[in-house]
This record gives C-alpha cells, structure tokens and sequence, in this order.
C-alpha cells in the first residue's frame, strides 16, 4: 500500500482541523455541571445548578441566581423555576461552598480582599467565577447569549452588589440585589468591608459601576432588628436597623456619590410592598425586571358621531 506523500497528509489534516467540532446542547431540565475557577496555585471548585426549558434555544437568555447564607443553590434554582418557563430563559445557580469560599469575606464580599485590605488576583475572585460559568455557557454549550441577568437574595445581594461596585466590567445586562443585609457603600470615609476606606486600591470606576443596570429591591415588611441572620455589628447598625432602613441608606448614598462625581446613576430603588424576607416572593418581582410585562394596551370607545 503506497503511502500519502508528506504534503498530502499536511493537506488532509488541515482539512480536518477545519471541520467545526460539534459543541454538546445544555440537556433540557434540571442539570449539573463543575467549573474550576481561582487561580493554577489556588483553584476553587464550583458545582453549577441549571434549569432550561424544553423549549429553550440556543439563542435563550441566562439569569444567574445567587444563592444566600444557606449556600443551597438548589432551592435558589428552584424559586426561578416556574418564571423560566413562562419567559423561556435559563436559570443557573452556582454554589459558592464553605469549603470553597469560607466566611463572608470570600462569598459575599466575593474574594476581592483579604481581611486586611490587600486585592487579590482578579482570577481568584468569586466575581469571576461567574464570568466563567458563562464562557462555558457560551464555548461549551453552545449558548449565543453576549450577556446575562444577575439576581441575588440577601447573602446573594450582598455578592451581587458588590460584583457590580468592583467588577462594572462584568457582562452583566440587568442587576437585582433583593433584601440584602448590609452594604459596601461608595465612600472612601468608611473602612472596609462596610465602605472602601483602607483597600489596597479603589474599586473599579464608580462611574462604570452606576452605569450598570441595578436594581435594589426591598421587601416593605424586612424590617425586623432582630432576624437571627441580621449583622448587627457597629459597621452594620450604621447604615440601619433593619434591612430595609440599611437598602434605602445605600442607595442614597449611592446617588449621591454620582451626584457628586457628575456622573449618570442607572440605579433604580424598588419597595415590594407586603413582603419580608423571602427569596421566593422576591423572585417574581425581579423576573418583571429582566422581562417586563409588555405595555397594557389602552382601549378606548368612541361613540360614533351622527353628521
């Protein structure tokens, strides 16, 4: 049997190397997968919780959820469940674990420092790890979606809230940060955690970060001083007494440090009137942020006019 010549088997291989290589489908249903973020010395394994409608395409939009305290991605996942279907998005939950990112300084302050203020490794924040949950989205999977939503309950608000203070570059399309208990505030006079006074370096561009589409959302009856969950340390009971009066401190004084820079502030302050704290009654209102209802269409008589 002859053999190709050299230049044969280069062409044949370059021909190969051109044919696409078929990229799996996210199976329908509820699913899993792992990424490992963080940086070679230092990975951090994350389990992904997904849920895709059957009728869910490629071109399907991605709504990430965040889980709270609890750290249970699958109860997160669920609370979504049911909006998914009805507007044909997919809901992924990934897992921050103790184990992974222990304490509040690696979850909900997302790994940006250490407890002395010195910023770590961009790749090593928990931030980041959502940025590549969805590039295997988009490269594994197959997914056409250029951006994602971002949704956060209470733990999971204080993470979302500060990705979008300290990663603005986030390919973030819309923000929700639902009944989060306290706050990183935009001021350099507060020290960190509760403000960015003593960080190695400011955060990302404020005016990048107001520029981000956030809502801060706020259940009218999470008023409650004494919730087992609640910070009720001094830098914590400085913003407020509760939840509610510590979300209407930060946004004020959000909109004020724009106001101060000259800058545009695309926050917006929603009050869910009748709720506490509940992730699940949380939900529908944030799914009406990322998909709202179409205009109502206004029908008016016209009695008909005799000449």
């Amino acid at each position: 049997m002859r053999l190709l010549a050299p230049l044969t088997w280069v062409v044949a291989l370059l021909l190969v190397a051109a044919v696409p290589v078929a990229r799996a489908a996210l199976a329908p249903g509820y699913g899993e997968f792992e990424v490992t973020a963080g940086t070679p010395d230092a990975p951090l394994p994350v389990k992904v919780y997904y849920f895709r409608p059957p009728a869910a395409g490629r071109d399907t939009p991605v709504v990430f959820v965040i889980h709270g305290a609890a750290r249970d991605p699958r109860a997160a996942r669920e609370s979504w469940v049911s909006y998914a279907r009805q507007h044909r998005f997919i809901v992924v939950a990934p897992e921050f674990s103790s184990e992974a990112f222990p304490g509040s300084w690696r979850f909900q302050m997302g790994n940006v420092f250490t407890a002395t203020g010195v910023r770590k490794p961009r790749a090593a924040w928990a931030f980041s790890a959502v940025e590549k949950i969805f590039d295997v989205l988009r490269n594994d999977y197959g997914l056409q979606a250029e951006r994602y939503d971002l949704f956060g309950h209470s733990a999971g608000a204080q993470f979302v809230q500060r990705m979008v203070l300290f990663m603005p570059q986030a390919r973030i399309e819309r923000a929700v940060a639902a009944n989060a208990g306290w706050y990183t505030l935009p001021e350099d006079r507060v020290p960190l955690p509760y403000g960015l006074g003593g960080a190695s370096e400011r955060a990302d561009e404020l005016r990048l970060a107001f520029d981000v589409h956030l809502t801060l959302m706020l259940g009218s009856r999470d008023t409650d001083p004494n919730h087992r969950l609640l910070n009720r340390s001094a830098g914590a009971m400085a913003q407020g007494r509760n939840r509610f009066e510590r979300g209407r401190a930060f946004y004020a004084a959000a909109r004020n440090a724009a106001r101060a820079m000259g800058v545009p502030f695309h926050w917006k302050l929603r009050v869910v009137e009748g709720v506490g704290h509940s992730a699940r009654r949380m939900a529908g209102p944030a799914a009406e942020v990322f998909f709202p209802p179409p205009a109502a269409v206004r029908l008016t008589s016209h009695k008909e006019r005799k000449p």
